[in-house]
């Protein structure tokens, strides 16, 4: 086993083995953080939003979520029968959405974040990779159906996101310890 992926010895495939799984456990808890810290801010910010903002992101997600069961063989029948759930769903999920863009936005304005165009390209030419496409034909996709601005949208939330991580006073807990009245009052 150890040959077949040129580890050398069993020793060494199991120390291999042992940092992979130290740098995912190490991805997973800083997701972890990350989103713990976006969903504090947005618990705790309460403002109202642009009434025409939620809608348009409302029809996307809705968008979405048909063309999504459609692909997966779902009948126009049976989608039109949750149509009221897939509505409610959505609209809670583009407020949700709204509210924290809006949030990162102002962290991002406050902090004088900025996404330069090399960042830009990099993340459009590792989307290619991932995608074994062109970077310059999917840098064209992207500008002419719109989405090049949701990209640099990410890049630039990502960095708000880590601003707020560089500043927040981080705490492990051992898993359990804390009640579920505890865990929202964070």
């Amino acid at each position: 086993l150890a040959e077949l992926y040129e580890a050398g010895s069993f020793e060494k495939l199991v120390e291999g083995v042992r940092k992979d799984l130290e740098k995912e456990l190490g991805r997973k808890t800083d997701r972890s953080i990350r989103s713990q810290l976006v969903a504090a801010l947005a618990a705790k910010a309460q403002f109202d939003l642009p009434p025409t903002v939620v809608q348009s992101h409302t029809r996307e997600i809705i968008q979405e979520i048909v063309l999504e069961n459609q692909q997966r063989g779902i009948s126009k029948e049976q989608i039109d029968e949750k149509k009221q759930e897939i509505y409610k769903f959505a609209d809670a999920n583009a407020r949700e959405r709204v509210k924290i863009s809006y949030l990162l936005g102002r962290v991002a304005e406050q902090e004088g974040i900025k996404v330069t165009n090399q960042e830009l390209s990099s993340r459009v030419v590792a989307m290619a990779m991932e995608r074994e496409e062109q970077p310059e034909q999917l840098a064209k996709q992207l500008k002419e159906s719109g989405q090049l601005g949701r990209v640099y949208e990410q890049i630039l939330f990502a960095k708000a996101v880590d601003a707020l991580q560089a500043k927040a006073a981080i705490e492990e807990v051992p898993i359990g310890t804390l009640g579920p009245e505890a865990a929202s009052e964070e």
